[in-house]
């Protein structure tokens, strides 16, 4: 085989395998930057709404739903308890949730369903 054409063989390889490496590098990098990004905005919405509940007798409440009202929120948020009950809502009228009435019995129906399969395998083993 001409040298032409080995040395034209190993720059494609070297260049492919470079170009592979580089996105490999960009998409891991831009992932991570992503990933912290969020949880840095989700961790701050969160101190947000905590500060706002822990001050819950300032926070005035909707008369039909006796619900914190976070109303200076930016955007949709629900805090529901540990039984899938609202707490507190913003950016939708007071009380609404954003799941249907059927769509909140097939979660807690499920989540019951899951909770006797773990149950059950505990016991089992």
């Amino acid at each position: 085989m001409p040298i032409r054409v080995r040395l034209a063989i190993v720059i494609m390889l070297a260049t492919g395998l470079v170009a592979a490496l580089g996105g490999w590098i960009f998409v891991t990098t831009l992932g991570d930057r992503l990933h912290n990004s969020l949880v840095a905005e989700l961790t701050a919405r969160a101190d947000a709404v905590s500060q706002q509940l822990q001050q819950a007798p300032q926070i005035t409440t909707s008369p039909s739903s006796g619900l914190a009202d976070l109303s200076d929120s930016q955007s949709v948020t629900q805090i529901l308890d540990r039984n899938g009950a609202l707490v507190a809502s913003a950016g939708m009228d007071q009380g609404t949730g954003t799941l249907s009435p059927e769509d909140l019995a097939a979660r807690a129906t499920a989540r019951t369903a899951y909770l006797d399969a773990i149950r059950d395998w505990v016991r089992t083993g």
